[in-house]
This record gives C-alpha cells, sequence and structure tokens, in this order.
C-alpha cells in the first residue's frame, strides 16, 4: 500500500492533475487521523512545489551585487580610460607633427 501511495504522489506532483482524495480512495487500513495528516503533509509539499515554480517565473529586476573590491576595480579602469582619452585628445597626432615638422623646414 506504501509504494502505491508514493507512486500515486509522484504522479500528483508531476501532473499537478490528480485530488488528494483519489490518493487515498482504497487506504481503509489507515485510521482517519492518520489519513488527514498525510493528505495535509501532501498538500503542504505541493504548496510549496508551487510557490517555488512560481517564484522562478517571477524573476527580481533587482540589479546584481558588485563587491566593494569590484567597485573600485571598475572605478579605476574608468578612470584609466578616461586618463587615456584625455591623453590622445591632448596630444598630437604623429601626422599632425610629421605636417608641422614639413612645413617648418
Amino acid at each position: 500500500m506504501v509504494f502505491a501511495a508514493v507512486r500515486w504522489i509522484k504522479l500528483v506532483i508531476q501532473r499537478r492533475t490528480i485530488t488528494i482524495s483519489a490518493l487515498f480512495k482504497n487506504d481503509e487500513n489507515i485510521s482517519w487521523r492518520a489519513n488527514m495528516n498525510r493528505k495535509k503533509k501532501i498538500n503542504e509539499t505541493l504548496k510549496k512545489r508551487m510557490k517555488k515554480a512560481n517564484a522562478k517565473l517571477h524573476k527580481s529586476n533587482k540589479p546584481r551585487y558588485i563587491s566593494k573590491a569590484e567597485r573600485a576595480k571598475l572605478e579605476a579602469e574608468a578612470a584609466l580610460q578616461e586618463a587615456q582619452a584625455a591623453e590622445a585628445a591632448t596630444t598630437p597626432s604623429e601626422t599632425e607633427t610629421m605636417s608641422t615638422e614639413t612645413s617648418v623646414s
């Protein structure tokens, strides 16, 4: 009887269409209280699984946490890129220096 009940529980979890009362239709050997406790436990398990499935469907829009060290590293990289961009803008390029040297000579 126990094996049959476990098999039916697996079916319920997979399909979620069989009612809990259908699980215990042929199980007269178990007392009423134990039967109700089993039903309650199965219902709780099914509710937990459904809740987890729904939670997976609704992802949070909260941004991913970035550690302090990672933020410092990103800021350093950004500062380095800004410095390189500023340096490239202020120093004349090789073609400009060559053209001014030829015109001076």
